[in-house]
């Protein structure tokens, strides 16, 4: 009766499979579920991705899906490799922030501790983010996550490393301040993208709904950072695919044929007017040079752009 109580109940939780045999229980995502959580992750990271190249400082970056899980990204302006690598970095790093609790009654052993060891107790062994030597076991759930974080940018500590600052929302600083409240003299570890950031020790209550990100990182470094947890994580990891670089000698051979097709078209329309309507004719490109002059006057005058 019990397991079929259980089945019962798992089975009501939105596109699960509960398949049980003897006393085993094995739950998994229906077909269905698997397409839909697929492309919200790929509709996700399109709007993630605009989002962080929009901070970023570009002109009119362009991102795209295509098909079903690939996105294309067009970067006009990028102008040395640094900066290319910069964007790339931006574009699939998962910045997944999580503040997770140290388990103190085993941090003894985390040299010793395998993960599935560690699984038993329901922690997980984590590296340190500056020195892979280092290593933490934390509880596998986290206390929160970036999901409620509201803002995050650069500042700097007394000895002028750059570090980030970020602000959590009502719902996370409560959660924050009732934990740091509950567990003074404990540590609780900053972690970003499964590395351990900093593992401070708790001594008050932290209320306010903010904390600090420090590392060993420059200050560009630090800026893209800020600007990956301000645009949210991604829910799945992006590989870069393909990439295609246009030069500027390809666009300069671009803009010499779009102009010599433009010269060429816009004069055989001219000689077929004339030639045609006779004296009408005349007049009528008359008129559509002085209306082109008139259009182009009011698009500079507004300051806008013709695309």
């Amino acid at each position: 009766d019990d397991v079929k109580k259980v089945k019962e109940y798992m089975s009501e939780i939105k596109g699960s499979v509960v398949a049980i045999e003897d006393t085993k229980m094995s739950i998994s995502l229906s077909p269905e579920e698997i397409l839909r959580t697929s492309e919200h992750a790929v509709s996700q990271a399109v709007e993630t991705i605009r989002n962080r190249l929009d901070q970023f400082g570009l002109s009119e970056p362009s991102v795209t899906r295509q098909g079903k899980d690939k996105i294309q990204v067009e970067l006009a302006g990028i102008k040395t490799v640094e900066e290319e690598q910069r964007a790339r970095e931006l574009i699939s790093r998962a910045a997944k922030l999580q503040l997770m609790a140290v388990d103190e009654d085993r941090a003894g052993r985390v040299y010793s501790m395998s993960n599935n060891e560690a699984a038993t107790y329901g922690d997980v062994v984590l590296e340190d983010a500056t020195n892979t030597q280092m290593k933490y076991l934390v509880r596998e759930i986290p206390i929160l996550d970036g999901s409620m974080l509201t803002d995050a940018h650069v500042g700097f500590d007394q000895n002028n490393r750059p570090l980030i600052n970020f602000t959590l929302n009502a719902e996370g600083a409560e959660i924050f301040g009732d934990f740091t409240g509950k567990n003074v003299g404990k540590r609780l570890a900053v972690v970003l993208d499964g590395k351990v950031y900093s593992a401070p020790n708790i001594n008050e209550r932290i209320g306010g709904g903010s904390g600090q990100i420090s590392g060993s990182y420059t200050v560009v470094e630090a800026k893209d950072l800020a600007i990956a947890l301000r645009s949210g994580s991604l829910l799945a990891p992006i590989y870069v695919m393909e990439k295609r670089s246009v030069g500027p000698s390809l666009g300069a051979d671009s803009i010499r044929a779009a102009l010599l097709a433009l010269a060429s078209g816009f004069g055989l329309v001219i000689l077929f007017m004339m030639f045609y309507y006779g004296l009408a004719g005349v007049i009528a490109n008359i008129a559509v040079v002085i209306n082109l002059f008139i259009i182009l006057g009011l698009i500079s005058l507004l300051g806008a752009t013709l695309t």
